[in-house]
């Protein structure tokens, strides 16, 4: 299912739970927006923002889970999904690797299945390909409300990025991994033909010590 078609699959339920309750006009006054748009949501016309698409819910007294339930089947894959919605914006593999900053054999594995890509990566992959981390998931949306909202993931992917950055900058390639059982992240640094992997632990102790080693030399700097 291409986006046109999600599109008006919600637009059809938008119209189906709207008929009988209230006109396009009055839904368009109730969440702030013209006739003209409600008539162009309930034709697929746009994709609707999901801040948009809670307003509708709410007008309509139903949840956004319910207008966002199509037949998007759970069955297909991240990696199939990743690849599907990358082909929708024309991308070729490297240059969705270039975009996100992975390398190219990572979104093969990735689309292949052959490994899983961690919550961190499929959100910065969900970004460049203008999609919501759920359109990459395989979890029904209405299990994924709290997991989009959460500060602390916003602020986990911020720090991955950041720390990923310089290391990249020393020489190094950073890519993050899933275990072999599917539920911890393994963080992959290599550099010079040398590999090793930080469990997410042991990947938090060796960031705090490259922020004690910068402090500990900004305080030598002082002290001269």
């Amino acid at each position: 299912m291409d986006l046109s078609e999600r599109d008006q699959e919600i637009g059809l339920k938008i119209k189906q739970y709207r008929k009988g309750k209230m006109t396009q006009k009055e839904l368009a006054d109730k969440i702030g927006k013209t006739e003209s748009s409600v008539c162009k949501y309930e034709k697929g016309l746009v994709t609707i923002p999901l801040n948009v698409l809670d307003e509708i819910a709410t007008a309509l007294g139903v949840t956004t889970s319910d207008l966002l339930e199509t037949d998007h089947t759970e069955a297909e894959s991240d990696g199939k999904r990743i690849r599907k919605y990358r082909k929708l914006r024309g991308l070729t593999q490297e240059e969705l690797a270039k975009m996100t900053g992975l390398s190219t054999m990572s979104i093969r594995r990735y689309e292949s299945g052959e490994r899983i890509a961690p919550q961190p990566i499929l959100i910065k992959i969900a970004r460049t390909l203008g999609v919501h981390l759920r359109d990459l998931k395989t979890n029904p949306w209405s299990k994924f409300n709290e997991i989009i909202d959460s500060e602390a993931l916003a602020k986990e992917v911020k720090e991955i990025e950041a720390i990923e950055v310089y290391l990249k900058s020393i020489g190094y390639t950073f890519e993050v991994l899933t275990s072999s059982d599917g539920e911890d992240c393994l963080l992959e640094l290599s550099k010079d033909g040398n590999t090793v992997d930080f469990t997410e632990k042991e990947f938090d102790d060796f960031r705090e010590r490259i922020k004690e080693s910068v402090e500990y030399q900004i305080w030598k700097k002082q002290q001269k």
